[in-house]
């Protein structure tokens, strides 16, 4: 028999430490058609970030056969929604308000005021929902679905 040993194999290289982290930013970006209501006083989707005041109301918005009777209060001091989206998005928020409007982006809009429905659409990126006008204002459900070019 030979006493000739076995050569070792294997390189010594180490793996490359991936990703160049952006920084801060946790959002997770929303895919296709989702829903965000505000029920027990926190955002129903973790890709929401939200801040302000919870309320409960007695007659709530009914969309799609559910009714949903907690909002989020927008108010000059408090109350934002921000999240990302990777494509474009139709966005629709029930504010239960004939007022129905609402500031977008930084710009106010005013949806259908018979209805309480605010819709616009929204190119891939990150968007905030504020209050718009005086008063505040109450955000029940906000609702995004994928548009298909």
């Amino acid at each position: 028999g030979s006493t000739e040993g076995g050569s070792t194999g294997g390189s010594t290289e180490g793996g490359e430490t991936g990703g160049s982290g952006e920084g801060g930013s946790t959002v997770t970006p929303i895919e296709g058609t989702v829903i965000c209501s505000f029920a027990g006083g926190q955002a129903s989707n973790s890709s929401f970030i939200v801040a302000g005041n919870f309320k409960n109301s007695t007659t709530g918005v009914s969309v799609d056969g559910n009714t949903y009777n907690d909002y989020l209060k927008l108010e000059s001091s408090a109350g934002t929604v921000s999240f990302k989206i990777t494509a474009k998005m139709q966005m629709t928020c029930y504010t239960g308000d004939t007022k129905a409007k609402l500031k977008i982006d930084g710009a106010d809009v005013t949806g259908d005021t018979t209805k309480g429905v605010v819709t616009v659409t929204l190119e891939a990126g990150d968007h905030t929902i504020a209050k718009a006008g005086s008063g505040s204002q109450s955000l029940y459900l906000i609702k995004l679905v994928p548009v298909t070019e």
